[in-house]
């Protein structure tokens, strides 16, 4: 960094130049000596401003010594000459502070002394710039490891309190004392507890210092005797949250070379998870062996409760990262990608770490609390272990759009953590034949010319002829109001009525080669094998249904055959699931947990269409590698080996525990259909529906059709009995997708309030703006059920109540979103005495844009009165037009009768933002930053009202 040569005029150092130092291009990063001197400056100010002492060790005859108190350091000596140490101490109010600024004014010296103190002073502004930022990241760790964070400053004064804290022997282990693999635990602990992967290495001190065991102290006595860098501060950070963590919880010393190994690039190192593993499966193994069978004394609890504190350290330590602001990665320069990997990497060895902690103190209710909160949606640690979990299953060759589809989160971490192992994808031809998909659409289930589609036959070298049914008898059925079927006997397609007997209903994607009409047939091959198929299920006839053979191309029968679509599901006897990746890999001898992750990225449950079929069907059954299959009686549900705790103590510590072994419902949940008909037996039956808009939204998740129109007519049979399909489908014109989904909210009529939260692509219809353009979007699994309570859907808007909060001024759109090159805007605001940040995202759709005319958000819609600071996300939605009908109408009083009407603008996550303080401190030394100083001015929100709203 040469400010000299980037600004080589002095005189031309203005006030505002120099106000926009940190804005300018003065290379791709910060430099890596200015970023040791900055740390080298922070550490001496925050030993000056906080209690003199050294962090003690738990064993050392020689401990590491703290940084001396002093300021005799060159380093410092230089700062403090050129002005930087007073200027960063400046409390002045006034509106100029730059240091260039100051020397001007007071200056004296000749034309060449000038010159050089202000470059001098040109340098203080700019690393005082950087200490703001800085002194805010270190003010905002909470629980990191590192010195400076709060969690650490109180752990310190604890110990300084209490200098006679109860020491321990902390043997040093070796390979010898890791488990063998394979070996029952092993496998026990992988499938039930988690498969530890490999954490990057980043080359941190941690040999040949003294046990500790805090995670403060870990840190401590490793940056007490050096100069470290951003760089060297984040590699800290991991091997605290991995080797420090490790030794502090087992209560052992653990050299680098039982751990640390090459890993696959050229000069990389890393963590061996499988080490790792092995590590804690024998530590596991050594402690089950000691541990009391009577009621324990004290000092077995004490353990537990300090590895318990330990853990959720270490876990909320990693959600940090979330946070720009207070993230080690981040400000070491690490990628969103490898910030999310890495934490990825350290929680699936604090996860089986927890549980084996939670088995051997089950006695302790704080050991209960230690898993869950990675399961929990609204937490960043859910979202950067499931981003980093599907890029890690995109470079396994999975589907783009099968990763972004599939409800992973229905999974629990352990059961997820194995799958990239043990489940491979399906592959058609080579592993890169999903290349040119993306996290909407696969190159196999997309259907880009439905003119040029042709079935294919059974084998590719096959040139037999079609075979199709009389059009004439069909067609005849169908005017009857009568569901036609087929029997294929000698050669020839015979049509009769589904009132005359049991049939069977196949249920297909197109994708896979079966699509066609009535009047086209299928080749002759396919006929025979779905007929030979159909007469398995149903020796006495083999009569069948199948879309491609019973529906006509156009015209009026092909309607009627789409309205009778819910009868010839919910009438036939069997419904066969006929899906190419399902047949390929699914087994009645496999296990019933893996034939569901197989069918969980198949094409069948990608698709709107085959919503209905399955969740109407009586009994439902897949073609797997055998033959068709009941899916209702679980094929292949049986206990295997993997499941079966090995005959010792450790196993019997965790034996009968709930979320120890993988119930079937903890996969069901990743093929919400087949769950919904699990928790939802009327339907197997062929009852009435009892399905609301919001489980339509859930079930419909990632789901796509080829034409968007036909969305609502696949759903409307599901809906309550109001829904007219007729109506549907009269709907007619150039925006007919969107204008029947007008319609079917209208016949609706009562919606779930929380409707305008959900994170849907909406309509560009007038007084529509709220509502959803459809309902199988990605992330509309996370939606609905904020609220039990309903509003109404009337052409003129969406009426409902909510508790609504005004911003004392509006908040400007940014022009850039306004005319579509950007898609969001963030606000930062002043709400509940708390300070909160949410992203307002165009109609939450990559497509879709602001309107133009948009102008100002001036609202919040929330679905309570109280918004409580926590972790956790906070739904809501912005709104425009508050302040102006308040303005307009002063009198309005919000009731049904006469509620307000608002603009919707967009669904939003808001979440609590953690700011620095303004006060000196022991981190900050006293520093001048201002959260306003560094945000801007930030909008207020007041408290929220309850009224009654017309959202257009």
């Amino acid at each position: 960094m040469d400010l000299k040569r980037r600004f080589p005029d002095p005189n031309l150092l203005t006030c505002a130049v120099i106000s926009e130092l940190p804005e300018l291009d003065l290379g791709t990063q910060i430099p890596a000596h200015f970023c040791v001197l900055y740390n080298h400056v922070s550490d001496k100010i925050r030993y000056m401003f906080s209690t003199p002492s050294s962090l003690p060790s738990d064993h050392s005859s020689q401990p590491h010594s703290a940084p001396r108190n002093d300021i005799n350091d060159p380093a410092v000596n230089l700062i403090l000459m050129i002005g930087v140490f007073p200027f960063l101490l400046n409390s002045s109010d006034a509106p100029c502070r730059h240091a260039v600024c100051e020397l001007r004014a007071g200056s004296s010296n000749s034309a060449a002394s000038a010159e050089i103190s202000t470059y001098q002073a040109l340098f203080a502004d700019y690393f005082a710039f950087h200490w703001d930022l800085e002194t805010m990241r270190k003010d905002a760790a909470v629980s990191s490891p590192m010195p400076w964070s709060r969690a650490s400053r109180e752990e310190l004064l604890a110990m300084q309190a209490n200098p006679d804290h109860i020491a321990f022997e902390a043997p040093m282990i070796s390979e010898d004392d890791l488990a063998d693999d394979p070996s029952p635990h092993v496998t026990y602990v992988r499938t039930l507890f988690g498969c530890p992967v490999d954490i990057p290495w980043h080359g941190a001190p941690h040999d040949s210092y003294p046990f500790c065991s805090t995670l403060s102290g870990y840190t401590h006595v490793r940056r007490a005797d050096a100069i470290h860098g951003f760089g060297d501060d984040a590699a800290l950070w991991v091997s605290a949250l991995s080797f420090g963590l490790l030794e502090a919880v087992m209560r052992v010393r653990i050299p680098e070379s039982v751990l640390v190994v090459p890993g696959e690039r050229e000069g990389e190192f890393v963590l061996s998870g499988a080490r790792i593993l092995r590590l804690l499966v024998g530590w596991y193994e050594s402690m089950s062996a000691i541990c009391p069978d009577t009621p324990p004394d004290s000092t077995w609890d004490d353990r537990g409760l300090s590895a318990v504190a330990l853990l959720i350290r270490a876990v909320s330590a990693l959600e940090e990262q979330w946070d720009g602001l207070a993230g080690m990665l981040n400000r070491a320069g690490f990628s969103r990608d490898e910030v999310t990997d890495t934490v990825y990497a350290l929680m699936l060895t604090i996860l089986p770490l927890s549980m084996i902690v939670r088995s051997l103190w089950l006695h302790l209710p704080e050991a209960g609390g230690l898993i869950g909160r990675h399961k929990d949606p609204t937490r960043p640690i859910f979202s950067m272990m499931m981003a980093s979990y599907q890029r890690r299953l995109r470079r396994a060759h999975w589907c783009p759009y099968t990763v972004n589809g599939v409800q992973f989160s229905a999974l629990s971490l352990p059961l997820l953590s194995n799958i990239p192992k043990s489940v491979l994808p399906y592959i058609r031809s080579s592993p890169d034949e999903h290349k040119d998909c993306n996290e909407s659409s696969c190159v196999f289930y997309t259907i880009t010319d439905t003119t040029a589609y042709l079935p294919r036959h059974v084998n590719p070298s096959c040139t037999c002829k079609y075979t199709k049914p009389p059009l004439e008898d069909v067609i005849q059925l169908l005017s009857e109001g009568v569901v036609p079927v087929i029997i294929y006997d000698k050669g020839q397609l015979h049509v009769r009525p589904s009132t005359a007997g049991p049939y069977v209903s196949l249920s297909h994607v197109w994708a896979d080669g079966m699509g066609s009409t009535t009047d086209d047939g299928l080749p002759t091959c396919v006929v025979e094998r779905v007929a030979g198929l159909a007469r398995g299920l149903l020796p006495e006839s083999g009569a069948f249904w199948l879309d491609s053979l019973c529906i006509p191309a156009t015209g009026d029968m092909r309607k009627r055959a789409i309205k009778l679509m819910a009868n010839t599901y919910r009438g036939a006897a069997k419904v066969l699931v006929i899906d190419q990746c399902i047949r390929a890999q699914c087994s009645a001898r496999t296990l019933w947990t893996r034939n569901l992750l197989y069918i969980a990225s198949s094409g069948w449950v990608r698709r709107v269409w085959t919503l209905q079929e399955g969740l109407l069907a009586r009994e439902l059954w897949f073609e797997f590698a055998e033959g068709p299959v009941n899916i209702d009686m679980k094929p292949g549900r049986r206990p295997g080996a993997a499941n079966r705790p090995p005959d010792s103590k450790a196993s019997a510590a965790v034996e009968g525990q709930a979320t120890a072994q993988p119930q079937a419902g903890e996969y069901e949940g990743i093929v919400p259909i087949l769950k919904y008909r699990d928790d939802h037996r009327d339907h197997a039956q062929g009852q009435d529906s009892s399905l609301t808009i919001g489980d339509i939204a859930k079930l419909l998740d990632n789901r796509t059709t080829t034409r968007a129109e036909d969305e609502t007519l696949a759903v409307s049979t599901l809906l309550p009995p109001r829904v007219d399909i007729d109506t549907l489908l009269s709907v007619s014109g150039p925006n007919i997708a969107a204008e029947r989904m007008k319609v079917l909210l209208l016949q609706i009529r009562e919606l779930p309030i929380d409707i305008p939260m959900w994170f849907l692509p909406r309509l560009s219809i007038p007084c529509f703006s709220w509502a959803p353009q459809t309902l199988a979007s990605t992330g509309s699994s996370g939606i609905g059920g904020l609220s039990d309570k309903t509003g109404i859907c009337t052409d003129r808007g969406f009426l409902a109540e909510y508790f609504v909060a005004a911003f004392k001024k509006p908040v400007t759109v940014p022009e850039a979103c306004r005319n579509g090159s950007e898609r969001a805007f963030n606000i930062i605001f002043e709400h509940s005495n708390s300070t909160w940040t949410s992203v307002v995202a165009a109609s939450n759709f990559p497509e879709s844009r602001f309107a133009e005319s948009l102008q100002a958000v001036d609202g919040m819609l929330f679905l309570s009165s109280a918004v409580a600071p926590s972790d956790n996300i906070t739904p809501c939605a912005a709104v425009s037009g508050l302040l102006r009908a308040r303005a307009e109408c002063p009198g309005a009083s919000g009731t049904e009768e006469d509620p307000l009407r608002l603009d919707f603008v967009s669904s939003v996550m808001m979440r609590p933002l953690r700011l620095a303080s303004t006060g000196g401190g022991a981190a900050s030394g006293g520093s001048r930053v201002s959260n306003s100083d560094n945000f801007g001015t930030r909008d207020i929100l007041e408290e929220a009202s309850r009224i009654w709203v017309l959202l257009r």
